[in-house]
Protein backbone atom coordinates (compact mmCIF):
# COMPACT_ATOMS: atom_id res chain seq x y z
CA UNK A 1 0.00 0.00 0.00
CA UNK A 2 1.42 3.08 -1.09
CA UNK A 3 1.99 6.04 1.65
CA UNK A 4 -0.83 8.24 -0.36
CA UNK A 5 -3.17 5.45 -0.24
CA UNK A 6 -2.92 4.91 3.44
CA UNK A 7 -3.36 8.29 3.83
CA UNK A 8 -6.14 8.25 1.91
CA UNK A 9 -7.46 5.29 3.83
CA UNK A 10 -7.04 6.94 7.23
CA UNK A 11 -8.55 10.29 6.59
CA UNK A 12 -12.04 8.20 5.49
CA UNK A 13 -11.95 6.20 8.38
CA UNK A 14 -11.13 9.47 10.74
CA UNK A 15 -14.99 9.73 11.84
CA UNK A 16 -14.77 6.40 13.30
CA UNK A 17 -11.32 6.68 15.08
CA UNK A 18 -12.77 10.15 16.62
CA UNK A 19 -16.28 8.79 17.77
CA UNK A 20 -19.23 10.85 17.15
CA UNK A 21 -18.61 13.96 19.44
CA UNK A 22 -15.55 15.78 18.04
CA UNK A 23 -15.35 18.20 20.30
CA UNK A 24 -15.67 21.80 20.05
CA UNK A 25 -12.34 22.65 18.39
CA UNK A 26 -13.00 19.85 15.43
CA UNK A 27 -15.64 19.90 13.27
CA UNK A 28 -16.54 17.12 10.95
CA UNK A 29 -18.86 16.60 8.18
CA UNK A 30 -18.85 15.41 4.42
CA UNK A 31 -21.13 13.58 1.94
CA UNK A 32 -21.80 10.74 -0.07
CA UNK A 33 -22.93 11.37 -3.62
CA UNK A 34 -24.08 9.00 -5.89
CA UNK A 35 -24.50 9.76 -10.03
CA UNK A 36 -26.31 7.56 -12.53
CA UNK A 37 -25.98 9.40 -16.12
CA UNK A 38 -27.09 7.77 -19.34
CA UNK A 39 -27.12 8.74 -23.11
CA UNK A 40 -29.29 7.57 -25.79
CA UNK A 41 -27.53 9.29 -29.11
CA UNK A 42 -29.29 9.96 -32.42
CA UNK A 43 -28.64 7.94 -34.99
CA UNK A 44 -25.04 8.40 -36.33
CA UNK A 45 -21.71 6.52 -36.80
CA UNK A 46 -20.43 8.87 -34.61
CA UNK A 47 -22.11 7.21 -31.68
CA UNK A 48 -21.88 3.19 -31.11
CA UNK A 49 -25.36 3.40 -29.47
CA UNK A 50 -26.51 4.00 -25.92
CA UNK A 51 -23.77 4.74 -23.13
CA UNK A 52 -24.08 4.89 -19.32
CA UNK A 53 -22.14 5.18 -16.16
CA UNK A 54 -22.30 5.91 -12.41
CA UNK A 55 -19.72 7.81 -10.37
CA UNK A 56 -19.93 7.49 -6.31
CA UNK A 57 -18.32 10.57 -4.41
CA UNK A 58 -17.22 10.39 -0.88
CA UNK A 59 -15.62 13.42 0.82
CA UNK A 60 -14.93 13.82 4.59
CA UNK A 61 -14.59 17.58 5.60
CA UNK A 62 -12.16 18.11 8.88
CA UNK A 63 -11.77 21.54 10.20
CA UNK A 64 -9.50 22.41 13.02
CA UNK A 65 -9.75 25.37 15.28
CA UNK A 66 -6.89 25.20 17.60
CA UNK A 67 -7.48 28.78 18.80
CA UNK A 68 -9.18 31.96 17.17
CA UNK A 69 -8.10 33.07 14.46
CA UNK A 70 -6.26 29.96 13.10
CA UNK A 71 -8.06 27.30 11.07
CA UNK A 72 -6.48 23.99 9.43
CA UNK A 73 -9.00 22.57 6.65
CA UNK A 74 -8.52 19.04 5.32
CA UNK A 75 -10.68 17.55 2.66
CA UNK A 76 -9.94 13.84 1.71
CA UNK A 77 -12.25 12.50 -1.40
CA UNK A 78 -12.85 9.03 -2.86
CA UNK A 79 -14.32 8.57 -6.14
CA UNK A 80 -15.54 5.80 -8.04
CA UNK A 81 -16.29 5.49 -11.54
CA UNK A 82 -18.06 3.04 -13.65
CA UNK A 83 -18.74 2.48 -17.03
CA UNK A 84 -18.19 4.52 -20.45
CA UNK A 85 -18.67 8.43 -20.74
CA UNK A 86 -22.53 9.34 -19.95
CA UNK A 87 -22.38 12.57 -22.31
CA UNK A 88 -22.44 14.91 -19.31
CA UNK A 89 -20.02 15.71 -16.48
CA UNK A 90 -21.29 15.27 -13.24
CA UNK A 91 -18.45 17.73 -11.62
CA UNK A 92 -17.10 15.51 -8.94
CA UNK A 93 -13.75 14.19 -8.89
CA UNK A 94 -12.09 16.88 -10.74
CA UNK A 95 -8.67 17.51 -10.25
CA UNK A 96 -6.62 21.14 -11.02
CA UNK A 97 -2.55 20.99 -11.25
CA UNK A 98 -0.95 20.27 -8.19
CA UNK A 99 2.74 21.68 -6.43
CA UNK A 100 2.46 18.63 -4.60
CA UNK A 101 1.05 15.68 -5.70
CA UNK A 102 -1.80 14.62 -3.25
CA UNK A 103 -3.42 12.78 -5.69
CA UNK A 104 -3.32 8.89 -6.37
CA UNK A 105 -5.19 6.79 -9.22
CA UNK A 106 -6.06 3.68 -7.56
CA UNK A 107 -7.13 1.62 -9.71
CA UNK A 108 -7.43 2.71 -13.77
CA UNK A 109 -9.30 0.12 -15.97
CA UNK A 110 -11.71 0.55 -18.93
CA UNK A 111 -14.65 0.42 -17.08
CA UNK A 112 -13.86 0.90 -13.47
CA UNK A 113 -11.83 3.77 -11.82
CA UNK A 114 -11.18 4.95 -8.13
CA UNK A 115 -9.32 7.37 -7.35
CA UNK A 116 -7.84 9.32 -4.24
CA UNK A 117 -7.61 12.89 -3.83
CA UNK A 118 -6.88 15.79 -1.34
CA UNK A 119 -9.13 18.22 -2.48
CA UNK A 120 -8.61 20.89 0.68
CA UNK A 121 -5.58 21.26 2.73
CA UNK A 122 -5.05 24.76 3.88
CA UNK A 123 -3.89 26.61 6.99
CA UNK A 124 -6.13 30.19 7.22
CA UNK A 125 -4.86 32.76 9.83
CA UNK A 126 -6.85 35.62 10.80
CA UNK A 127 -4.80 38.78 12.13
CA UNK A 128 -7.41 41.50 12.45
CA UNK A 129 -8.88 43.19 8.85
CA UNK A 130 -5.79 40.77 7.38
CA UNK A 131 -6.31 37.08 6.01
CA UNK A 132 -3.51 34.82 4.98
CA UNK A 133 -4.35 31.42 3.51
CA UNK A 134 -1.60 29.08 2.40
CA UNK A 135 -2.74 25.52 0.85
CA UNK A 136 -5.06 24.35 -1.40
CA UNK A 137 -8.18 25.98 -1.61
CA UNK A 138 -10.45 27.09 -4.34
CA UNK A 139 -10.28 30.38 -6.10
CA UNK A 140 -12.88 32.36 -7.80
CA UNK A 141 -13.63 36.22 -8.47
CA UNK A 142 -16.00 37.98 -10.82
CA UNK A 143 -20.23 38.42 -10.65
CA UNK A 144 -20.69 35.62 -13.77
CA UNK A 145 -22.79 32.66 -12.62
CA UNK A 146 -22.89 30.52 -15.61
CA UNK A 147 -20.33 32.66 -18.44
CA UNK A 148 -17.27 33.34 -16.15
CA UNK A 149 -14.84 35.64 -17.92
CA UNK A 150 -13.09 36.28 -14.48
CA UNK A 151 -12.91 32.86 -13.28
CA UNK A 152 -9.32 32.56 -14.43
CA UNK A 153 -7.17 30.61 -11.90
CA UNK A 154 -8.26 26.93 -12.19
CA UNK A 155 -11.43 27.55 -13.82
CA UNK A 156 -14.85 25.33 -13.00
CA UNK A 157 -17.14 24.30 -16.29
CA UNK A 158 -20.11 25.97 -15.01
CA UNK A 159 -22.30 23.31 -16.85
CA UNK A 160 -21.40 20.63 -14.62
CA UNK A 161 -24.14 18.61 -13.10
CA UNK A 162 -23.20 19.35 -9.29
CA UNK A 163 -21.33 22.68 -8.62
CA UNK A 164 -20.90 22.24 -4.94
CA UNK A 165 -16.89 21.88 -4.72
CA UNK A 166 -14.59 23.55 -7.30
CA UNK A 167 -10.99 21.97 -7.66
CA UNK A 168 -9.00 23.25 -5.08
CA UNK A 169 -5.84 24.90 -6.31
CA UNK A 170 -2.49 25.28 -4.76
CA UNK A 171 -2.03 28.59 -3.99
CA UNK A 172 -0.77 31.66 -1.12
CA UNK A 173 -3.65 34.03 -0.90
CA UNK A 174 -3.82 37.43 1.02
CA UNK A 175 -7.22 39.00 1.96
CA UNK A 176 -7.63 42.74 3.43
CA UNK A 177 -10.50 44.14 4.87
CA UNK A 178 -11.55 47.41 4.69
CA UNK A 179 -14.59 48.78 6.33
CA UNK A 180 -18.45 46.76 5.99
CA UNK A 181 -17.54 46.01 2.17
CA UNK A 182 -14.12 46.85 1.12
CA UNK A 183 -11.40 43.86 0.29
CA UNK A 184 -8.26 43.58 -1.53
CA UNK A 185 -6.91 40.24 -2.11
CA UNK A 186 -3.96 38.79 -3.73
CA UNK A 187 -3.16 35.56 -5.09
CA UNK A 188 -0.30 33.45 -6.12
CA UNK A 189 -1.51 30.29 -7.68
CA UNK A 190 0.43 26.77 -9.49
CA UNK A 191 -1.02 25.98 -12.39
CA UNK A 192 1.58 23.95 -13.77
CA UNK A 193 0.70 20.71 -15.52
CA UNK A 194 3.36 18.50 -13.68
CA UNK A 195 2.96 17.67 -9.99
CA UNK A 196 5.85 17.39 -7.82
CA UNK A 197 6.02 13.54 -6.57
CA UNK A 198 6.76 11.70 -2.97
CA UNK A 199 10.39 13.27 -2.80
CA UNK A 200 9.04 16.76 -3.53
CA UNK A 201 11.21 16.34 -6.82
CA UNK A 202 10.46 16.01 -10.33
CA UNK A 203 11.30 12.80 -11.82
CA UNK A 204 14.45 12.79 -13.20
CA UNK A 205 15.70 16.05 -12.07
CA UNK A 206 16.39 18.76 -9.91
CA UNK A 207 13.91 20.82 -8.14
CA UNK A 208 13.43 24.03 -10.37
CA UNK A 209 11.20 27.37 -9.41
CA UNK A 210 7.93 27.40 -11.49
CA UNK A 211 7.95 29.58 -14.91
CA UNK A 212 5.49 32.57 -15.17
CA UNK A 213 3.35 30.41 -17.66
CA UNK A 214 3.16 27.61 -14.64
CA UNK A 215 1.81 30.53 -11.95
CA UNK A 216 -0.98 33.01 -11.85
CA UNK A 217 -0.60 36.10 -10.12
CA UNK A 218 -3.30 37.91 -9.57
CA UNK A 219 -4.80 41.66 -7.78
CA UNK A 220 -8.27 41.62 -7.20
CA UNK A 221 -10.33 45.00 -5.35
CA UNK A 222 -13.60 45.35 -4.54
CA UNK A 223 -15.80 47.95 -2.99
CA UNK A 224 -19.80 49.28 -2.71
CA UNK A 225 -20.49 53.27 -4.01
CA UNK A 226 -23.86 53.42 -2.86
CA UNK A 227 -25.97 50.59 -2.95
CA UNK A 228 -23.76 49.54 -6.39
CA UNK A 229 -20.99 46.75 -5.32
CA UNK A 230 -17.38 47.22 -7.93
CA UNK A 231 -14.79 45.49 -8.74
CA UNK A 232 -11.10 45.09 -10.16
CA UNK A 233 -9.03 42.21 -11.64
CA UNK A 234 -5.29 42.36 -12.72
CA UNK A 235 -3.16 39.45 -13.30
CA UNK A 236 -1.03 37.27 -15.08
CA UNK A 237 -2.50 34.08 -16.27
CA UNK A 238 -0.30 31.37 -18.03
CA UNK A 239 1.84 34.23 -19.04
CA UNK A 240 -1.13 36.06 -20.64
CA UNK A 241 -2.23 39.47 -19.02
CA UNK A 242 -5.71 40.47 -18.23
CA UNK A 243 -7.51 43.11 -16.84
CA UNK A 244 -10.92 43.27 -15.72
CA UNK A 245 -13.95 45.16 -13.66
CA UNK A 246 -16.80 43.42 -12.67
CA UNK A 247 -20.18 44.95 -11.32
CA UNK A 248 -23.68 44.28 -8.78
CA UNK A 249 -26.15 46.93 -9.03
CA UNK A 250 -29.72 46.16 -7.56
CA UNK A 251 -32.25 48.06 -8.53
CA UNK A 252 -35.31 47.05 -6.48
CA UNK A 253 -36.07 43.42 -6.71
CA UNK A 254 -33.87 42.79 -10.19
CA UNK A 255 -30.67 42.53 -9.82
CA UNK A 256 -28.03 43.91 -12.80
CA UNK A 257 -24.41 42.29 -13.15
CA UNK A 258 -21.51 42.26 -15.09
CA UNK A 259 -17.73 41.06 -15.55
CA UNK A 260 -15.99 42.60 -19.04
CA UNK A 261 -11.97 41.11 -19.44
CA UNK A 262 -9.26 41.71 -21.94
CA UNK A 263 -6.74 39.43 -21.93
CA UNK A 264 -3.52 40.04 -23.91
CA UNK A 265 -1.36 37.40 -25.51
CA UNK A 266 1.93 37.94 -26.04
CA UNK A 267 2.90 34.47 -28.11
CA UNK A 268 3.66 35.95 -31.35
CA UNK A 269 2.26 39.84 -31.89
CA UNK A 270 0.55 41.22 -28.28
CA UNK A 271 -3.08 40.97 -29.11
CA UNK A 272 -6.06 41.80 -27.22
CA UNK A 273 -9.14 39.64 -26.56
CA UNK A 274 -11.91 40.59 -24.83
CA UNK A 275 -14.85 38.81 -23.37
CA UNK A 276 -18.06 40.39 -21.60
CA UNK A 277 -21.15 38.75 -19.60
CA UNK A 278 -24.15 41.32 -18.24
CA UNK A 279 -26.90 39.11 -16.18
CA UNK A 280 -30.05 40.03 -14.51
CA UNK A 281 -31.94 38.16 -12.34
CA UNK A 282 -35.46 38.73 -11.16
CA UNK A 283 -37.97 36.98 -8.81
CA UNK A 284 -41.03 37.25 -9.94
CA UNK A 285 -42.60 35.54 -6.91
CA UNK A 286 -41.00 34.44 -3.62
CA UNK A 287 -40.66 30.83 -4.96
CA UNK A 288 -39.64 31.53 -8.53
CA UNK A 289 -36.32 32.81 -9.70
CA UNK A 290 -35.52 33.89 -13.51
CA UNK A 291 -31.71 34.60 -14.38
CA UNK A 292 -30.43 35.75 -18.16
CA UNK A 293 -27.12 36.25 -19.17
CA UNK A 294 -25.85 37.53 -22.15
CA UNK A 295 -22.24 36.59 -23.17
CA UNK A 296 -19.70 37.60 -25.79
CA UNK A 297 -16.01 36.77 -26.12
CA UNK A 298 -12.98 37.06 -29.01
CA UNK A 299 -12.05 33.81 -28.46
CA UNK A 300 -13.48 31.29 -30.90
CA UNK A 301 -14.58 30.62 -34.16
CA UNK A 302 -17.41 31.56 -36.11
CA UNK A 303 -16.65 29.40 -39.04
CA UNK A 304 -18.78 25.85 -38.15
CA UNK A 305 -16.06 23.62 -39.31
CA UNK A 306 -13.25 24.85 -37.15
CA UNK A 307 -15.42 24.28 -33.64
CA UNK A 308 -13.53 20.44 -33.27
CA UNK A 309 -10.08 22.28 -33.45
CA UNK A 310 -11.19 25.06 -31.62
CA UNK A 311 -11.91 23.26 -28.82
CA UNK A 312 -9.26 20.84 -29.13
CA UNK A 313 -6.87 24.24 -28.14
CA UNK A 314 -5.08 24.62 -25.01
CA UNK A 315 -7.27 27.10 -23.30
CA UNK A 316 -10.33 24.29 -23.79
CA UNK A 317 -8.26 22.02 -22.65
CA UNK A 318 -7.31 23.41 -19.32
CA UNK A 319 -10.60 24.71 -18.74
CA UNK A 320 -10.19 28.73 -19.50
CA UNK A 321 -13.19 28.35 -21.94
CA UNK A 322 -15.79 25.87 -22.65
CA UNK A 323 -17.51 27.75 -25.51
CA UNK A 324 -16.42 27.36 -29.02
CA UNK A 325 -18.36 30.67 -30.83
CA UNK A 326 -18.51 34.13 -30.35
CA UNK A 327 -22.11 34.90 -28.69
CA UNK A 328 -24.19 33.21 -26.41
CA UNK A 329 -27.43 33.73 -24.37
CA UNK A 330 -28.67 31.90 -21.23
CA UNK A 331 -31.74 31.72 -19.47
CA UNK A 332 -32.25 29.94 -16.54
CA UNK A 333 -36.14 29.41 -14.53
CA UNK A 334 -36.11 28.06 -11.21
CA UNK A 335 -39.09 27.28 -8.97
CA UNK A 336 -39.94 26.01 -5.53
CA UNK A 337 -43.23 24.01 -6.24
CA UNK A 338 -43.64 22.96 -2.49
CA UNK A 339 -41.14 23.82 0.34
CA UNK A 340 -39.61 20.30 -0.47
CA UNK A 341 -39.57 20.11 -4.35
CA UNK A 342 -38.35 22.51 -6.08
CA UNK A 343 -37.73 22.53 -10.43
CA UNK A 344 -35.41 24.20 -12.95
CA UNK A 345 -35.01 24.55 -16.56
CA UNK A 346 -31.88 26.22 -18.06
CA UNK A 347 -31.24 27.22 -22.24
CA UNK A 348 -27.55 28.02 -23.27
CA UNK A 349 -27.53 29.21 -27.16
CA UNK A 350 -25.07 30.26 -29.62
CA UNK A 351 -26.77 33.18 -31.24
CA UNK A 352 -24.72 32.84 -34.29
CA UNK A 353 -25.12 29.57 -34.55
CA UNK A 354 -28.03 29.11 -34.43
CA UNK A 355 -27.88 26.07 -31.85
CA UNK A 356 -28.76 25.48 -28.32
CA UNK A 357 -28.33 23.37 -25.19
CA UNK A 358 -31.39 22.46 -23.16
CA UNK A 359 -31.93 21.02 -19.70
CA UNK A 360 -34.29 20.70 -17.07
CA UNK A 361 -34.36 18.99 -13.47
CA UNK A 362 -36.48 18.49 -10.29
CA UNK A 363 -34.76 17.93 -6.87
CA UNK A 364 -36.60 16.53 -3.86
CA UNK A 365 -35.53 17.18 -0.17
CA UNK A 366 -36.48 13.50 0.90
CA UNK A 367 -35.08 14.15 4.19
CA UNK A 368 -32.76 17.06 6.40
CA UNK A 369 -29.60 15.17 5.71
CA UNK A 370 -30.16 13.92 1.84
CA UNK A 371 -31.54 14.99 -1.47
CA UNK A 372 -32.89 13.18 -4.83
CA UNK A 373 -32.57 15.14 -8.22
CA UNK A 374 -33.49 13.83 -11.72
CA UNK A 375 -32.89 15.65 -15.06
CA UNK A 376 -32.04 15.75 -18.08
CA UNK A 377 -30.01 17.12 -21.29
CA UNK A 378 -30.42 16.89 -24.81
CA UNK A 379 -28.52 20.20 -27.79
CA UNK A 380 -31.27 21.65 -30.35
CA UNK A 381 -29.27 22.41 -33.74
CA UNK A 382 -27.55 21.33 -37.25
CA UNK A 383 -25.99 17.90 -36.77
CA UNK A 384 -22.88 16.69 -38.23
CA UNK A 385 -22.91 15.80 -42.12
CA UNK A 386 -22.55 11.68 -42.34
CA UNK A 387 -21.69 12.33 -45.76
CA UNK A 388 -18.25 13.63 -45.22
CA UNK A 389 -15.10 12.32 -44.45
CA UNK A 390 -14.73 14.08 -40.69
CA UNK A 391 -18.40 14.88 -39.63
CA UNK A 392 -17.12 16.50 -36.78
CA UNK A 393 -15.30 19.18 -38.66
CA UNK A 394 -18.24 19.26 -40.99
CA UNK A 395 -20.67 22.45 -41.11
CA UNK A 396 -22.31 21.32 -37.88
CA UNK A 397 -23.30 23.48 -35.00
CA UNK A 398 -21.99 23.36 -31.82
CA UNK A 399 -24.62 21.95 -29.24
CA UNK A 400 -26.61 19.80 -32.21
CA UNK A 401 -24.00 17.05 -31.55
CA UNK A 402 -25.16 16.58 -28.28
CA UNK A 403 -27.56 13.59 -27.64
CA UNK A 404 -30.32 13.01 -25.18
CA UNK A 405 -28.77 12.37 -21.58
CA UNK A 406 -30.43 11.28 -18.42
CA UNK A 407 -29.35 11.50 -14.90
CA UNK A 408 -30.21 10.38 -11.43
CA UNK A 409 -28.42 12.11 -8.42
CA UNK A 410 -28.34 11.06 -4.82
CA UNK A 411 -26.44 12.86 -1.49
CA UNK A 412 -26.74 12.09 1.64
CA UNK A 413 -24.64 14.27 4.33
CA UNK A 414 -23.52 14.09 7.74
Amino acid sequence: MTARLRMGVVALAMPLLMGASPGELIKVSGHVKAFGVGSVPYQSRLFSGPTGSAVVDARLKLAIRPWKGLTFEFDPTLTASLGGAGGVNTGVGLTAPELLSMTAQIVSGPSFGLRFRVDRALVRADLGPVRLTVGRQAITFGQGQLFTPMDLVAPFNPAVLDQSYKPGVDAFRGDVFLGMSGQISAVVAYLGEESLGETGVPDGGDPEPPELADVALALHGQGTAGTVDLGGFVGAVYGDFVGGVSVYAPIGPVGLYGDVTLTVVTEEEPMVYPRAVVGVVLRPTTTTTLMVEVYGQRFGTDTKSEYLLTSMSERYQRGELWLAGHLYASVLLAQEITPLVSASALVVANLLDPSALLMGSVSWSVASNADLAAGVQMGVGKRPDELVENPLASGRSEFGIVPVTGFVQVGVYF
